[in-house]
């Protein structure tokens, strides 16, 4: 029996990890090349990232990757309210990425690089 449970607890990993690393892979490509998702994209994209977090809410990459949704779409945002929401959302998330694991430099990066942006738009 308690094998089984390993085989189910390991096949629920596996399956997490390639989730996200297809969700990640998506917005990595967010704003390069010009590429704009669609906002079913976005929208498929956000609630994949929900239930992950939901899951995982102190996993640190899941934490990241959707900060990184949330700039990319305050980036792209129409309305000032938008931005600033959106903004706030990336930094809140980022901020967590970066208690979850402090020694790691590219969160600490990324989170001097959603404030300032959060900070221009009016956020903070």
């Amino acid at each position: 029996m308690l094998a089984l449970f390993g085989i189910f607890q390991a096949a629920n990993i596996v399956r997490e990890d390639l989730h996200f690393t297809r969700l990640q892979t998506e917005i990595s490509f967010w704003g390069r090349d010009d590429y704009h998702p669609t906002n079913a994209v976005i929208q498929r994209s956000n609630q994949a990232m929900h239930t992950l977090l939901t899951g995982a809410p102190k996993h640190p990459a899941f934490l990241y990757a959707q900060a990184n949704s949330y700039a990319w779409q305050a980036y792209w945002a129409q309305g000032q309210a938008e931005t600033r929401q959106l903004s706030r959302r990336a930094v809140n998330l980022q901020r967590k990425a970066v208690a979850a694991r402090p020694a790691h430099l590219f969160d600490q990066a990324k989170l001097a690089e959603y404030i300032a942006s959060a900070e221009a738009a009016g956020a903070l």
